[in-house]
């Protein structure tokens, strides 16, 4: 799928939105949140960049924690451009890893902090939904709790000799197969070698995965506190699965940004609980505020960095 196609898909998908809307009541809505509290957010955000930054740490313990820091705020601007979230993980890889030795490290270590950021992310979200009394959704509980096994299951198969070396095998016959892939599959091979380095112990997983839901917690308690100022009282446990079910939901490489479809999702779960698509888009759009604030930072720091690696060459 093309960038114009995404481009077409994230604003229709707005398009149609705002199309159903009162746009008096939206505007007015967002109109009604107060500079201190998006000023707030915007730190407990950064503040989050932190602990996410901590928590790569675990894996790149060689690495320091300022440069992972940065690479994150970074991956918030390339998350705002590129089509998925995936995507933006992706380039913050290779950004770190170019012309590096330690390229698949790198590679690797990326792979496995967004496992178990996911992991975490749909804990905290099973968890929120085995506390409502709201939402007894069988179907909702099996999904999350399938993918929270998925995700588990693919970290700790890549830490097993046999699974490292079945791997490996289908990277070969993959090269046999199509020749022109062989490259490919040859770094594929080292980045998977280097998998089972990244997490020498337990405690290092299960710090990972710690941190991982202090960090949902963040944008849980974030999400909580923006709804709040719109008269929207959830408990967190509810607010816990919400953001779960829309943080998966904008992973699908189908628009820019997750724009358009972090929309609808918050449109159409929100309107479980009786509350107005202008109420939910406002959230939405509230939560976007915030993520454009990060990704500000990172596009200095981008901009920045272009100046001076121009500077350097004259």
């Amino acid at each position: 799928m093309n960038r114009t196609v995404r481009t077409g898909i994230t604003l229709a998908l707005l398009a149609w939105l705002l199309h159903r809307i009162e746009w008096p009541t939206l505007l007015g809505l967002l109109a009604d949140l107060p500079a201190w509290l998006l000023a707030g957010l915007t730190v407990l955000q950064l503040a989050g960049a932190g602990i996410a930054a901590l928590k790569w740490r675990l894996l790149l313990p060689d690495k320091p924690g300022w440069l992972l820091l940065r690479l994150n705020l970074l991956c918030a601007f390339y998350g705002l451009l590129a089509p998925g979230q995936l995507v933006a993980e992706a380039l913050k890889a290779y950004v770190l890893g170019r012309g590096r030795r330690d390229a698949e490290i790198v590679a690797a270590s990326v792979i496995v902090d967004k496992l178990t950021g996911l992991s975490a992310l749909l804990a905290v979200g099973l968890a929120g939904l085995c506390l409502t009394s709201r939402m007894q959704s069988g179907a909702l509980l099996g999904a999350f709790a399938a993918l929270l096994a998925a995700c588990i299951a693919i970290v700790l198969a890549m830490r097993m000799p046999r699974m490292v070396r079945l791997a490996g095998a289908a990277a070969d016959a993959v090269s046999v197969s199509f020749p022109v892939l062989s490259d490919v599959m040859a770094r594929v091979k080292r980045v998977i070698a280097s998998w089972r380095a990244l997490l020498p112990d337990w405690r290092v997983l299960l710090a990972s995965l710690a941190l991982g839901a202090v960090l949902q917690a963040i944008h849980v308690a974030t999400v909580a506190a923006i709804a709040a100022r719109f008269a929207v009282e959830l408990p967190l446990a509810e607010w816990a699965w919400i953001l779960g079910a829309v943080s998966v939901v904008t992973l699908l490489p189908i628009s820019i940004g997750g724009a358009g479809v972090r929309e609808g999702a918050f449109v159409g779960i929100l309107a479980i609980f009786g509350i107005r698509a202008e109420t939910a888009l406002a959230i939405s759009f509230a939560l976007f505020g915030l993520q454009l604030a990060l990704g500000a930072i990172g596009a200095g720091i981008h901009f920045l960095d272009r100046h001076a690696s121009r500077g350097a060459k004259r």
